[in-house]
């Protein structure tokens, strides 16, 4: 029977996502995780592999792949990769108005995020918690340090939201474990 729950996730999930994520589908674990993307921090997301959730059943997978199907799950991750791109350039140039554009959309972002429904994968969940937790208090360091115009804060703000998108990493690459694809790019 264990086989044939396999199967029938295997099914779902080709079902659900792109043909091209299904493209010689078998009923092994995926061992590739998802690299690539636009995340802001492109050496963590290069660097943190995720092993396959040997542990996750076939039913916790198609509920994984049932929760990133609805739109505004996938939307999100879009969203907020990037509004941590925009922020990674605006910090690069040192242009203030860009970083304090790009603090606000990433706390406007995260207040969203954090109404939407938890991922059903414990792993990933503690994870994308403990971004979104970093990058709200990373953002809101941000605006008050351009603001007051203080150079501990902005500091405070990059180590904060640096932080965040590495949990965020995290989760995009365990995420993309399980479903086979970068969750963060849009199908095609």
């Amino acid at each position: 029977m264990g086989a044939r729950v396999l199967s029938l996730a295997v099914a779902a999930t080709c079902v659900l996502l792109p043909l091209t994520a299904c493209g010689g589908a078998s009923t092994e674990p995926s061992t590739g995780a998802a690299t690539g993307g636009s995340r802001a921090s492109d050496a963590t997301a290069g660097s943190a592999t995720t092993a396959p959730p040997a542990s996750l059943s076939a039913r916790d997978t198609v509920a994984v792949v049932a929760w990133f199907k609805d739109s505004r799950h996938h939307e999100g991750l879009e969203s907020l990769d990037k509004v941590l791109s925009r922020y990674t350039a605006g910090s690069a140039t040192s242009d203030a108005g860009t970083v304090l554009t790009a603090c606000n959309e990433l706390a406007h972002d995260v207040r969203i995020l954090k109404t939407f429904d938890p991922i059903p994968d414990a792993p990933a969940q503690a994870a994308w918690a403990s971004a979104l937790a970093d990058l709200e208090q990373g953002a809101a360091d941000c605006a008050a340090a351009i603001r007051d115009n203080d150079t501990a804060q902005s500091a405070e703000a990059e180590s904060g939201i640096k932080k965040g998108d590495s949990e965020y990493a995290a989760v995009v690459d365990r995420l993309g474990t399980i479903l086979g694809v970068d969750p963060t790019n849009s199908p095609t």
